[in-house]
């Protein structure tokens, strides 16, 4: 399945229970869209250069595996409590973020995210697990905002320009065991957050954890 060249989306989802391998989404509006209580299995979908690659809405719930999303504005937007599971993915160049959890929930497993502008956003109350997940190069790895909840474990977050990771807004983050390497700044409390951090590594970061609450003067605490 070839898609390519829709204003809106590519393949629009509602109330269906839908498997789809080996299908293609270039320059759409929305590659794929799910809303209502639909359920969409994906596996080795490629989605290239759309507004939003992957949305999903409402109850919706969505499984993807084995795909790469690149040159979109949006990888994958979950919203209204849509629920996405993720593993062994790609995304790729981003404009916003690679993955935009906006008042949704999404767990992502052994997934790449690279050169993006955000990773991974958790925003408006959503809820995000990273296990064993890797940020290279992107202006933020993970930022969480709004009362967004985070829980990330053995993740590498390295060469990010501004922020490997960036909170406020009360949102929760639970650390443990990461890596930060070569980032502007390996984790950013730039808000009122709260950031539990277990056993992570620190190698070669301009700054290796920053709270603008307990900064004197803009410097930065570890």
């Amino acid at each position: 399945l070839l898609v390519s060249g829709v204003n809106g989306a590519g393949l629009d989802i509602a109330s269906a229970r839908v498997n789809l391998a080996k299908a293609e989404f270039k320059a759409c509006g929305t590659g794929l869209k799910a809303g209502g209580d639909s359920s969409v299995v994906l596996n080795s979908i490629s989605v290239a250069g759309c507004g939003t690659g992957i949305a999903a809405a409402g109850g919706a719930r969505v499984f993807l595996s084995g795909s790469a999303v690149r040159d979109c504005a949006k990888g994958a937007w979950l919203q209204g409590g849509a629920n996405a599971a993720v593993s062994g993915c790609v995304f790729e160049n981003s404009s916003f973020a690679g993955i935009y959890a906006d008042n949704g929930v999404c767990t992502a497993r052994e997934t790449v995210l690279i050169r993006n502008n955000i990773g991974v956003f958790s925003d408006n109350g959503a809820v995000t697990t990273l296990y064993r997940t890797e940020f290279s190069g992107n202006r933020t790895g993970v930022k969480a905002d709004h009362r967004a909840r985070v829980d990330m474990k053995r993740c590498v977050v390295r060469g990010c320009e501004w922020d490997g990771i960036w909170c406020a807004g009360e949102a929760g983050l639970k650390l443990e065991f990461n890596e930060f390497a070569a980032n502007g700044c390996g984790i950013k409390e730039d808000g009122p957050c709260a950031v539990k951090a277990v056993e992570n590594k620190f190698i070669s970061n301009k700054a290796d954890r920053f709270s603008r609450l307990n900064s004197q003067a803009g410097s930065a605490v570890s």
